[in-house]
């Protein structure tokens, strides 16, 4: 089950309160093999065509990029951050970070409580978000310099191996034929033919 982050009306609170119902779920549901929640941001972009690009301020929204032009633009920035095209009147684009982090910790740290996860891949976990959010600091940092591309081009080595797996495992979402989730298209398929 995927939950979102960056909605109309969510905020911090309402983000941290999917953390604790996704771990109560997980502690009814067995979690793992037939219940595995996921929480991430809504991300890069509020897609043009949807209703919150097209009338962001009816639902909260603020759109930094309109054109294709804008949008590639943003894809060129140094973090996920600047990427967003979007944040709302509840959380700006700090606090979607902010959020996220937090929740993927959460998250991370109730799918080992209740056995999803080992011990040891909760802290790799652990590890990666911290380090995650140090980069997120010193690219903040950088921005706000003088001559942020030089400040930037500076924290590149550094900052390369950051870009997958932070706020989960890459295993956990795994969809190849061996896991758990290749048969759901089939199960769903038995289910609408009354098999």
């Amino acid at each position: 089950m995927f939950f979102m982050i960056g909605l109309s009306k969510q905020d911090a609170g309402s983000v941290q309160r999917t953390v604790e119902y996704s771990q109560q779920l997980m502690e009814r549901l067995k979690a793992g093999e037939r219940f595995l929640p996921f929480i991430s941001p809504l991300a890069p972009f509020i897609e043009p065509g949807s209703d919150a690009f097209e009338s962001p301020d009816k639902l909260g929204y603020r759109i930094f990029a309109r054109t294709l032009a804008e949008h590639r633009d943003l894809l060129l920035k140094p973090s996920w951050k600047y990427v967003l095209n979007y944040e709302t009147d509840w959380m700006t684009r700090e606090g979607i970070v902010k959020a996220t982090y937090a929740a993927g910790l959460g998250m991370n740290d109730a799918k080992e409580k209740t056995g999803v996860i080992a011990k040891e891949a909760a802290q790799a976990v652990r590890d990666r978000t911290r380090l995650a959010i140090e980069a997120m600091s010193k690219i903040d940092t950088a921005m706000r310099s003088p001559d942020p591309e030089s400040s930037l081009f500076a924290l590149r080595d550094e900052l390369r191996d950051l870009s997958e797996s932070t706020v989960c495992d890459k295993k956990e979402l795994d969809w190849s034929r061996r896991s758990f989730y290749w048969s759901i298209p089939k199960a769903g398929i038995s289910l609408l033919l009354g098999r």
